[in-house]
């Protein structure tokens, strides 16, 4: 049996720039009174998490804590990253703002309920799995 990967937690800078070379993930929130998770397409800007909330993402209010997480493993070599935010969620309103979140993610089937939900995160924790000891490269200095 092979050793298992080292495991090492990027600083919260490092993990959202992580978190900003892929596209999508899961965002976790309260729906009627029960935890949901859902796929959604996401960036990061200016150090806000930005997600397109299509019609499954149904969050009952503005200013509701959300979990939003996103990985990238290579099952093969036990080795990657996931990176987990949570903050208070709220609804983009902004027509400058919309436009510009629109432009920067990645396009999509279009829903008529399309809403695109901002994170503010509070809580920005990760883990990077190295591989097997002695087996790949951190992918960044810590």
């Amino acid at each position: 049996m092979s050793p298992g990967p080292d495991t090492r937690e990027p600083p919260a800078e490092t993990a959202l720039t992580l978190l900003g070379s892929v596209g999508m993930g899961r965002v976790m929130f309260s729906r009627f009174a029960l935890p949901a998770v859902r796929p959604a397409d996401h960036i990061v800007d200016a150090d806000q998490l930005i997600i397109r909330a299509g019609s499954g993402i149904s969050m009952s209010a503005d200013s509701q804590a959300a979990t939003y997480e996103a990985d990238s493993i290579d099952h093969r070599t036990r080795s990657g990253w996931y990176v987990t935010v949570t903050g208070i969620a709220d609804t983009a309103t902004d027509v400058d703002d919309l436009a510009h979140y629109r432009r920067l993610l990645r396009p999509g089937p279009s829903e008529p309920h399309d809403r695109i939900i901002r994170i503010c995160p509070r809580i920005v924790t990760g883990i990077e799995f190295i591989g097997p000891r002695g087996t790949s490269e951190r992918t960044y200095e810590g």
